[in-house]
């Protein structure tokens, strides 16, 4: 599929008005890429993986049958 640059410029500029520059604190921490960063390096350096922290609370299980 061809994409013209016309497109490519449009899809940039869309994309520059949706980017959000004041979301900051503790619930805005990209976890997963932090956790990835993590494994990664400790691969990549033949280390032990790091531990995984547990849950504070057990997720909760749904009875898909019970809900439908």
């Amino acid at each position: 599929m061809e994409v013209s640059d016309e497109e490519v410029e449009g899809a940039l500029a869309l994309m520059d008005t949706m980017v959000r520059e004041d979301l900051e604190g503790e619930e805005f921490q990209d976890r997963y890429t932090d956790a990835m960063a993590q494994l990664i390096e400790a691969k990549r350096e033949e280390k032990p993986l790091p531990a995984v922290p547990e849950p504070q609370r057990p997720a909760q299980v749904l009875d898909l049958m019970a809900a439908l």
